[in-house]
């Protein structure tokens, strides 16, 4: 092809000077060839110049050859015309072109009021507290805040689960409650609970979401109590909110079948909450209003520990006896915390574990191989000792009968 384009320049071009030439031989040619001295002789060299060349054979040009038709498979024959819509087309790349959008920003993009997700990905919509108390609108059928609690004993608390702060790990450690497990720590905050490891383990220390994960489908009762750390930071209260929902629908997603508490904030002291705004009473009580719609969006039950009689003055504020420090409670008071869960409790209907379990990362397999490996070794060791205390009465029992046939012979 580009051969043929070359050849029709070249005649191209021998046309166009062709012509050239001869036009000027017209315009220089004068009537009288003394005025103009050689221009006629000049003229007719050129021209005669230009019949050589035309006398030159052109170059042959070679035909192409002809592409071979392609024969049409018969089905595609028989296909019918195409149904492709443009608009249609072009309508749904812009939802898969949203969709991305919205999973980035699930991915860690900061939001207009600088907060992020958590590593995992979950940034979960919630409602617009601001400064106020955020509305009463229920959005799931149930008022979970109305459940009709139950009186319950120690057993009832053999697969629960306490997450939360130094009000939290105070509440395991002083509670009386042996059976109960406890992912709690001082000064901990919900925001540290996907990325700060204070769980002690024999695989070492883990984070609240790697520990919910090897230990999948182990809890059937979760209680949660977080907000004066983060409150003492200044962050507001929907930036909280949203690391509850978070929370929450990470212990959902590993322990599918627990019933989960989430426990209100319970008031400080007066002279705390007046030279404190940050914790003030008032701010508390903006605080148990959001995580009370936050149990009514997701289906949880809602604890208010302000319930509790005892733990109140006239004031609304927590009795100055009830603290050294305004925050944390006296051990006596701790037990009213306890005496409230019994009566405050869901009947557990549990029946067969149907849930899938959760694909765990190349971290948490690791630690739940250490945990594997230790909880062998744990039962290895309790059979031994089972074995040698079978074995121990064994042989005191064969010295009791050995002394009995003692005397029957005396």
């Amino acid at each position: 092809m580009r051969d043929f384009l070359d050849r029709h320049l070249y005649m191209t071009l021998l046309i166009l000077s062709c012509l050239g030439m001869s036009i000027t031989g017209l315009v220089l040619m004068p009537d009288s060839g003394e005025e103009y001295g050689d221009q006629p002789a000049l003229a007719a060299t050129a021209i005669n110049q230009l019949e050589q060349n035309f006398a030159q054979p052109l170059p042959e040009i070679e035909e192409e050859e002809d592409e071979e038709e392609v024969e049409i498979p018969e089905y595609l024959e028989e296909m019918p015309e195409s149904s492709f819509d443009s608009e249609t087309f072009d309508a749904q790349m812009e939802q898969i072109d949203e969709a991305i959008q919205q999973m980035k920003e699930k991915r860690g993009q900061r939001t207009a009021d600088g907060s992020r997700p958590d590593k995992a990905g979950r940034y979960p919509q919630v409602p617009d507290a601001g400064s106020e108390p955020v509305s009463e609108t229920v959005t799931s059928p149930e008022d979970p805040t109305q459940y009709d609690f139950i009186e319950v004993g120690d057993d009832y608390f053999n697969d629960a689960l306490f997450i939360g702060d130094s009000r939290q790990q105070g509440f395991g450690l002083y509670s009386g409650m042996d059976n109960i497990t406890v992912y709690a720590d001082r000064g901990y905050q919900i925001y540290d609970t996907s990325t700060k490891a204070v769980i002690d383990s024999p695989a070492g220390k883990l984070t609240v979401y790697d520990a919910l994960a090897v230990n999948q489908h182990k809890f059937k009762k979760v209680y949660i109590m977080f907000g004066v750390n983060e409150m003492t930071g200044g962050a507001s209260h929907d930036v909280m909110t949203k690391y509850y929902y978070s929370l929450i629908h990470e212990v959902k997603r590993m322990q599918p079948d627990a019933i989960i508490y989430l426990e209100g904030v319970f008031h400080v002291t007066k002279e705390l909450s007046d030279n404190r705004p940050n914790i003030s009473n008032t701010r508390i009580n903006e605080k148990n209003e959001i995580l009370k719609n936050v149990a009514k969006d997701e289906g949880i039950v809602f604890l208010d520990l302000n319930e509790i009689p005892e733990f109140t003055d006239e004031n609304g504020a927590l009795v100055p006896e009830a603290t050294d420090d305004g925050i944390h409670l006296h051990n006596g008071y701790i037990s009213l915390i306890k005496d409230y869960l019994y009566k405050h409790a869901v009947e557990y209907k549990g029946g067969e574990d149907t849930y899938p379990y959760v694909e765990l990362t190349t971290l948490q397999e690791q630690i739940k191989a250490k945990l594997d490996e230790a909880t062998d070794s744990d039962e290895e060791a309790e059979v031994l000792k089972r074995q040698e205390e079978e074995q121990k009465r064994l042989e005191q029992e064969q010295e009791q009968k050995e002394r009995e046939n003692v005397t029957d012979e005396n």
